[in-house]
């Protein structure tokens, strides 16, 4: 009985075509190294991303909260502006809506921006005091916060849960501003912190 046997070509050319066929990356699948989102940090020890640090809830729960500072790193080159998005949410093992975990639930903390100069890849926001549309040199308000609580509106309203728990974010762009028309921006990268939770 004769055994079918491929030429030695032939067996070479179909080795070296699988080989290659497993070898090849999909193209769904993009190999970097390259850091795609903001570096994130607190420069206060006390806000350690797990509870609201005493004496920086709002005036409602008898204290006068100010913004955390906060060290941005891996800015783009022709950012104009850092954006931060102070939010009420849920903890980021309960929702994944966009991917950190971050889900706003209805209740926005105030929107301000900080103006980016002499951009050397790196920054550190400062504090910002709360219920006061009074800002420190640098900073611009993009949008109030949507709640009133025992005072002025003013740009950023701290934690405001006073006998509830719940959690705390801020979301930070990078971006480029395209005029001076509200909201017309470029989003060049973003990233997450969580601020913690009220006790």
């Amino acid at each position: 009985m004769k055994t079918l046997r491929f030429p030695f070509a032939i067996s070479f050319v179909f080795i070296f075509l699988f080989s290659n066929l497993f070898s090849q990356t999909p193209e769904s699948v993009e190999v970097s190294d390259e850091v795609n989102e903001l570096e994130l940090s607190f420069a206060d020890p006390i806000w350690d991303g797990v509870n609201i640090p005493d004496g920086q809830r709002c005036n409602a729960c008898g204290e006068h909260g100010s913004s955390p500072r906060i060290y941005v790193d891996n800015i783009p080159e022709n950012t104009d502006a850092i954006l931060l998005y102070f939010s009420k949410g849920l903890p980021l093992n309960l929702n994944q809506k966009f991917g950190t975990g971050i889900s706003t639930i209805g209740t926005s903390n105030g929107i301000i921006g900080y103006h980016v100069s002499n951009n050397d890849g790196k920054i550190l926001i400062p504090s910002v005091a709360g219920h006061t549309s009074e800002l420190p040199e640098g900073f611009f308000q993009v949008k109030q916060p949507l709640q009133k609580i025992d005072g002025e509106r003013g740009a950023y309203l701290p934690p405001c849960d006073c006998d509830d728990r719940a959690w705390y974010f801020v979301h930070v762009k990078a971006v480029s501003i395209n005029s001076s028309e509200p909201n017309d921006f470029t989003e060049l990268r973003s990233g997450n912190l969580t601020m913690g939770r009220t006790r």
